[in-house]
């Protein structure tokens, strides 16, 4: 099993967390260096290291997909003793019904809080998160902006500025937000638009609470009769 333990320390007092990742991109690693934390890298998923990281460093916090929520919800080697350490999960790249989130927690036996964020390696990476035990009527939004983060919603027709509740394009920006592509100016001036904002390339709405919720990918739409339709979904 190929595995990294990394140990970061702040001069924030009684803090510790334990970070499970099944992907090699470090960026994610930088959300906890504010604390005192290890944090245990999985290279690659294999479900047998997988609980075995699990059994050997007792993760107080995962860092998940939906699959893999759902694999610890359902696999028969994944124990409520496994995950008896564990007392909060982030889940990211897409969002975790609430039907999947309560499968979860039933496995547990608690009531766990279970956090959704979005971000991108553009954005380095996180720029939405749920609040701490946020409103469940809120099922399949990725959050609220992250501190000191803009976000607007541009109209896939004419490039306008929308309003809560109307869909189109999620612009980002921020200190997080990346300086460019290395080499490639070209793309650079496709995705950083000239006031700063990143084109994320996801379609998306907020609400007036600020809950921000992904819908499609620009590149999944085609325009039938003047309109913006998916080509995941019936014509």
């Amino acid at each position: 099993m190929e595995t990294t333990t990394t140990t970061t320390t702040t001069n924030i007092p009684n803090t510790r967390s334990q970070l499970v990742l099944c992907t090699r991109d470090d960026v994610l690693r930088g959300i906890q260096t504010r604390d005192r934390s290890n944090q245990i890298v999985v290279f690659r998923f294999i479900p047998d290291d997988y609980i075995q990281c699990l059994a050997e460093f007792r993760p107080q916090f995962l860092f998940v997909v939906p699959s893999l929520l759902l694999f610890l919800a359902t696999h028969p080697k994944v124990t409520p003793d496994l995950l008896s350490s564990v007392d909060s999960v982030l889940v990211g790249a897409a969002p975790a019904s609430l039907q999947l989130q309560e499968k979860f927690r039933t496995k547990v036996g608690r009531d766990i809080d279970i956090a959704q964020g979005y971000g991108m390696t553009e954005s380095s990476p996180v720029t939405l998160c749920t609040p701490h035990r946020y409103d469940q009527s809120k099922v399949g939004t990725c959050g609220q902006l992250y501190p000191n983060t803009e976000a607007k919603i541009v109209s896939l027709t004419d490039g306008s500025n929308l309003g809560p509740h109307q869909t189109g394009e999620l612009y980002l920006r921020g200190p997080q937000i990346m300086k460019g592509y290395l080499n490639n100016e070209a793309a650079t001036k496709e995705t950083l638009v000239g006031d700063g904002f990143l084109r994320t390339g996801d379609v998306a709405y907020y609400d007036k609470e600020g809950f921000f919720f992904i819908v499609d990918r620009t590149k999944e739409l085609i325009k039938v009769k003047g309109n913006q339709v998916s080509m995941t979904r019936s014509i």
